[in-house]
């Protein structure tokens, strides 16, 4: 291999090769934790959880069928919370997230901050059908 043809392998070339597509899925996947940090419906307490299975279970064995899926404010409520400790507070995936999408790891970091401190915002994506505590 002549000395023209060799690939250099820093981190110059390697930072480059994320182009225009992967830049815009890496951005995607940024915009979706804020997406999810700010999951504005409400999540039902345990309580309520609970209750509302209890109903769902009668209302099926009254009717002879299996027990439907259960809304799952569980799996809500986590999504929430992971979401919201990466952004505010990952310091391994976060900067490389940033990086992959073309952001300012600690820029977006302080945006993130200013979501956080003045109640999340309403984030909207394409198709989303999500009904809110206020509306």
């Amino acid at each position: 291999m002549s000395a023209g043809n060799k690939v250099k392998s820093d981190s110059s070339v390697r930072r480059n090769a994320i182009e225009m597509p992967e830049r815009s899925l890496w951005a995607a996947v940024f915009y979706r934790a804020i997406y999810d940090a700010a999951e504005p419906r409400k999540i039902p307490s345990d309580a309520e959880l609970l209750a509302r299975e209890d109903a769902r279970r009668s209302r099926a064995q009254a009717k002879g069928k299996k027990t439907p899926k259960a809304y799952d404010g569980y799996q809500l409520r986590l999504v929430r919370e992971r979401a919201r400790a990466w952004l505010l507070m990952d310091q391994e995936d976060f900067p490389l997230i940033c990086d992959y999408a073309g952001l300012d790891p600690d820029a977006a970091r302080d945006a993130v901050y200013r979501m956080r401190d003045n109640g999340w915002p309403r984030v909207v994506m394409p198709g989303d059908n999500r009904t809110y505590e206020d509306d």
